[in-house]
């Protein structure tokens, strides 16, 4: 069966990118098995990626919990927007469970030009700067271009420091988006040591996808009790992740959010961290 991927590209159906997206969700083999089998019922040529994951996602629904909820993770932070500030500030708070010290668009002065970096990190004698690419389109790819300029200003600010200890001078580059990157793109950035992270890259424990997963980094943009405004409201004040939420819960009804809206909020949120994902 041909579906039809993000970017346009036709591919046959690999239930096998299904299961595993299941199974991050938490989904147990009887209710992996389940949802495959009624997915796959469903199919139709030329079907889209889109199309298949909403399935899923309302089978998930009816079998209750918060595996529906953490299924809906990419697109959540892909609600990180309409302005890419907030998906900056979160991936500078990624890092800081990497254990880097962080800041976000910063200016720092080149040897030919001034530049503002998205985020830089340092952690030890590693200091990185990093371009950071939102998209809200899942199929775009960033491309050769990015990698281009983004190491055009790496060269600029080589000899600029983070920090006035000897230790903070510039060392590395990496590019980080919640899409994808062109073939072209991860060929001159593995020639150039550029660090990637995209969603599904690199493979194992490094790509946003995984990182986002091992520290729970759940967007407040996940959360089905909040409408769009709440939303943008909470993260225009810095409450970007479900646990910003959790912990600051006392000081929402500033805000002017319904107690009764925060309280669903907080219960959808603290129901994400409740079950082990298996």
């Amino acid at each position: 069966m041909l579906i039809t991927k993000a970017d346009g590209t036709t591919q046959q159906f690999d239930p096998t990118k299904l299961e595993r997206s299941l199974r991050r969700a938490g989904a147990r083999n009887g209710d992996v098995a389940s949802v495959l089998a009624k997915v796959e019922e469903r199919l139709t040529p030329g079907v889209t990626t889109r199309e298949i994951y909403a399935s899923a996602f309302d089978i998930l629904k009816h079998l209750g919990g918060p595996i529906a909820t953490r299924y809906t993770l990419r697109a959540a932070i892909q609600e990180l927007g309409p302005t890419g500030f907030p998906f900056e500030d979160y991936i500078a708070r990624l890092f800081q469970y990497e254990g880097y010290e962080t800041l976000v668009r910063q200016n720092l002065q080149g040897a030919c030009a001034l530049h503002e970096i998205d985020v830089v990190g340092r952690r030890g004698d590693k200091v990185f700067i990093g371009e950071v690419k939102f998209h809200k389109d899942p199929g775009y790819k960033s491309d050769l271009q990015t990698a281009l300029y983004s190491y055009a200003r790496f060269l600029d600010v080589l000899d600029s420091k983070v920090c006035a200890e000897d230790i903070c001078g510039i060392n590395t580059l990496k590019i980080i988006t919640n899409t994808k990157f062109t073939q072209a793109m991860l060929e001159y950035s593995l020639c150039k040591g550029i660090e990637l992270h995209s969603w599904g890259f690199p493979r194992g424990d490094a790509s946003l996808e995984a990182l986002v997963e091992k520290y729970q980094m759940y967007p407040i943009t996940i959360l089905a009790s909040l409408s769009e405004h709440h939303k943008i409201l909470l993260m225009q004040r810095g409450i970007v992740l479900c646990k910003d939420l959790i912990e600051k819960r006392t000081s929402l009804p500033e805000y002017k959010i319904p107690e009764k809206i925060i309280a669903a909020a907080v219960a959808e949120a603290e129901a994400l961290f409740a079950q082990q994902i298996p």
